[in-house]
């Protein structure tokens, strides 16, 4: 197994086998229900059935992937209704559902108002074919507020921080969801090297505590220093799904830090 795939392999088992913290989330009213949960959908990278809890016990699920809505899935919340019930088939969901969707949504956190999230391996994944349905639209449906992010992807986060290091950078590799790792500066032996390390130390602190686990839905950055005869700094990003890691010249690890903390102020 090559460096680079030893990294995929770990990075992959983090997204699959790491905890949620499953904290109890209030919401005010059926609309901020609705919002709570499609922030946990747009926030899904790999293929998950997120169960959701009401205070009620009450339970509903759907399957997310990609950051998208693909499709509802069992059990029936109880007196949804027939023409909401019939969106709990099984069936891919397109744009032209976002309406249902979101009073679907609605009607579910109506007279609750709190949920947790518990994300499950689902028993068939979405087809490459199946993109679901863009929480975009259903939060437009509901209605909400648009977001306005300084970045228009998370990936642009990271790519920022990139330029924003520029030739300081000696090898960098980025990672996004369930993609091959793409080689973004770098040497063969730079890259390998890069990889090596990056496997080696998350294979020790990858664990339910850390913020890398559970579909590497992490936005923070970690830095690590060597030895000063190598005279640089490393750096594992991640934002969503997207990760980076990178190796760059010099000693100078605040720099780094003060870099990202300015570019995430504009997100």
């Amino acid at each position: 197994m090559s460096a680079r795939d030893r990294l995929r392999a770990v990075l992959r088992r983090a997204a699959t086998d790491g905890a949620i913290d499953r904290q109890q989330e209030r919401f005010a009213d059926p609309v901020g229900g609705a919002a709570l949960m499609l922030d946990h959908i747009g926030r899904t990278m790999l293929a998950r059935k997120l169960v959701f809890e009401f205070d009620d016990g009450a339970r509903f699920a759907c399957i997310a992937s990609g950051r998208r809505l693909i499709r509802f899935a069992a059990p029936v919340p109880a007196a949804l209704g027939r023409d909401l019930s019939r969106l709990i088939d099984g069936s891919q969901l397109t744009a032209q559902d976002a309406e249902a969707a979101a009073a679907l949504l609605r009607a579910v956190c109506e007279g609750r108002s709190a949920l947790t999230v518990r994300p499950e391996t689902p028993e068939v994944r979405p087809g490459p074919t199946e993109t679901g349905l863009a929480p975009a639209a259903v939060r437009r449906a509901l209605p909400l507020p648009e977001s306005t992010p300084g970045f228009a992807r998370d990936a642009d986060l990271l790519q920022a921080l990139l330029a924003e290091l520029g030739p300081r950078v000696r090898a960098a590799l980025s990672l996004a969801a369930d993609e091959d790792l793409t080689v973004e500066t770098g040497g063969q032996d730079a890259v390998s090297d890069l990889s090596t390390w990056a496997a080696e130390t998350l294979d020790r602190l990858l664990s339910p505590d850390f913020p890398l686990a559970q579909s590497l839905q992490t936005r923070g950055i970690l830095v690590f220093g060597a030895p000063q005869d190598a005279g640089c700094h490393r750096l594992i990003a991640g934002s969503r799904g997207q990760l980076l890691i990178a190796e760059v010249d010099g000693l100078d690890d605040a720099a780094t830090l003060a870099a990202w903390r300015r570019l995430a102020a504009r997100d």
